[in-house]
């Protein structure tokens, strides 16, 4: 995947060495120090994955984790808002450019590239976490809607609470910091962004920005999730901070944050990992609605493996996600292999824990974990005594041994 690159050619002002912050003087924040330079950032962890489980013997799914999730290739530049941006300027700056803390620093990373990109932005988000709280939020709206951006050669992202730890452009970086300092103003100013930017980037700070003031999401929010999955451009070159966006039909939930899911899976090989990690964990957010959407649906351009393993965390002990998975246990169009696999992983509870934008990973307590393997227990031990499966005597015997030793594990351990 190729990442094209813009310069927008602004340079710094040199008149005048220090910043007016409030009655503070500040000569080196913005210093000139970065030499040019090309710069290429590898797509990597979506999000810090490990696998979680209480003992060591539990298999681990067929699922792709989200990191690594798109395939790493560098790309070079940053993508450019598609609001219209100023000409590019020469040594006489308007008076708004030359004291807005965000465009003077715009001003130096475009000119020199961005070796100290982590600590200069750390610096800035220091400067404007001293000012008070309407006046940074002022300056990150002036200089949002200025249209001057820069590249940093940072990565996009993400850490605890859905914030960024690093972003790929300033105006990145501006739209995740709005988001602190007047979540509303950072919502409205979402819609703009939406009507004006060809950035997947700044389109998921604007979608976070929007869903933490509108929650449950409504329409608008659902219809923008949909478009922003369905820009051809951004589908053929995925970005992080799309990849990252797939968090948004997470939190949807139901059919219509399924339904997205799906659609990448047919459209876009691009995104196919990161959409198969992104659809376990839909079913993780709500499995009493995913389980009987997934088991109810034909596996399509969903693999029938990826399917089992995703149906495989039922749990078994409500009645809707029981039903589903005896129906997808009989039905004659799942193959024999797919419902091998759903017993050799059930009750799956690996997981993936890391940051996201809007959702939070919840792991199962080890008391949970052990709650669900003897609810499965019972589940496996009455399909054997029914014998209504036959075919799958060999897998469903394997599965209760397993599942026993789970059980007798937990027991042993005060988990029961």
């Amino acid at each position: 995947m190729s990442f094209g690159s813009s310069q927008n050619g602004w340079n710094r002002d040199r008149k005048g060495g220090q910043l007016q912050v409030g009655r503070e003087t500040v000569s080196e924040v913005m210093k000139r120090s970065f030499r040019a330079a090309a710069y290429a950032v590898l797509i990597v962890a979506i999000s810090a994955g490990i696998w979680w489980a209480y003992r060591e013997k539990r298999p681990e799914t067929a699922l792709p984790g989200r990191a690594g999730a798109l395939k790493p290739e560098p790309h070079a530049g940053r993508q450019r808002s598609g609001t219209a941006a100023p000409s590019a300027a020469t040594g006489n700056q308007p008076a708004m450019v030359a004291e807005n803390l965000l465009q003077r620093l715009a001003a130096d990373l475009d000119a020199h590239r961005a070796e100290k990109s982590r600590s200069e932005l750390a610096g800035l988000h220091a400067r404007l976490q001293k000012l008070p709280r309407n006046e940074a939020a002022g300056q990150l709206l002036a200089f949002l809607k200025s249209g001057v951006d820069a590249g940093t050669g940072l990565p996009f992202e993400v850490g605890r609470g859905g914030r960024l730890t690093t972003a790929p452009t300033l105006r990145v970086a501006a739209l995740d910091w709005l988001g602190e300092f007047d979540p509303a103003a950072a919502a409205e100013m979402a819609r703009p962004v939406f009507a004006s930017s060809n950035s997947a980037d700044e389109w998921a700070l604007a979608l976070r920005n929007y869903y933490r003031q509108n929650q449950p999401p409504d329409a608008y929010f659902v219809a923008r999730v949909g478009e922003a999955f369905s820009r051809e451009d951004w589908l053929q070159n995925p970005s992080a901070g799309l990849a990252e966006s797939l968090d948004f039909p997470v939190a949807i939930g139901g059919s219509e944050g399924f339904g997205v899911l799906l659609g990448l899976l047919q459209r876009s090989p691009a995104m196919r990992w990161a959409a198969l990690a992104a659809l376990d964990a839909w079913v993780l957010e709500g499995r009493a609605t995913a389980i009987p959407l997934l088991a109810g649906t034909d596996a399509g351009a969903l693999d029938e493996g990826s399917r089992a393993a995703m149906l495989a965390r039922a749990d078994i002990r409500d009645e809707a996600q029981r039903q589903a998975i005896e129906s997808y246990l009989a039905a004659a169009r799942v193959p024999e292999g797919a419902k091998a696999e759903f017993l050799r992983q059930f009750p799956n509870q690996s997981m993936i824990v890391g940051n996201h934008l809007v959702t939070a990973s919840r792991p199962m307590t080890l008391r949970e974990s052990a709650q669900l393997d003897v609810a499965a227990l019972q589940f496996v031990d009455g399909l054997i005594k029914e014998g209504s499966r036959p075919e799958l005597s060999k897998e469903l015997g394997a599965s209760r041994e397993r599942l026993a030793g789970f059980v007798e594990s937990a027991r042993k351990g005060g988990q029961l």
